[in-house]
């Protein structure tokens, strides 16, 4: 049984296209992408640190937590996204995490640091555009960091 320690309420930037990660409801998906300038409630999520597996689960706006969906038969392939739809924080819900504190930008005091988060398929989040939208996918075999920003 997993014990979660306690929550922070965060946002996380993507600087690479200068865009809170948002859960947006797309074709019956609670899809986690690149998608809002200005941080919304859709925005902020739960952050739980796990206790004694290093790791971090993320809880959406909707109540459930962000965990790696496959839509395809490879653990590796583009058919893997980051949505919010999972009830219990699963295995699939698990991040292993890389954090490094940072200087907080002008216009965005709160920020502490930049965070990359590590699937259960060993692959890292990254930004990909798929048809105009920027979906967040377990993809990257380097880690790709996120400004990690409190929440309000």
């Amino acid at each position: 049984m997993l014990i979660l320690i306690g929550f922070v309420s965060v946002y996380l930037f993507d600087p690479s296209n200068g865009k809170y990660l948002s859960r947006i409801y797309r074709n019956g998906w609670e899809s986690i992408e690149a998608a809002k300038s200005a941080p919304d409630v859709a925005c902020q999520f739960k952050m739980y640190v796990l206790e004694n597996i290093n790791a971090l689960t993320f809880q959406a706006d909707n109540g459930k937590y962000l965990g790696r969906v496959l839509y395809g038969d490879s653990a590796y392939s583009e058919d893997n996204y980051i949505q919010a739809n999972k009830s219990d924080a699963d295995s699939v819900s698990q991040f292993q995490y890389w954090f490094q504190y940072a200087t907080p930008p002008a216009g965005r005091p709160k920020s502490i640091g930049k965070i990359a988060l590590r699937s259960d398929n060993g692959r890292y989040w990254v930004r990909r555009n798929d048809n105009g939208v920027d979906f967040i996918k377990p993809l990257s075999v380097n880690p790709v960091f996120y400004e990690l920003i409190i929440a309000e």
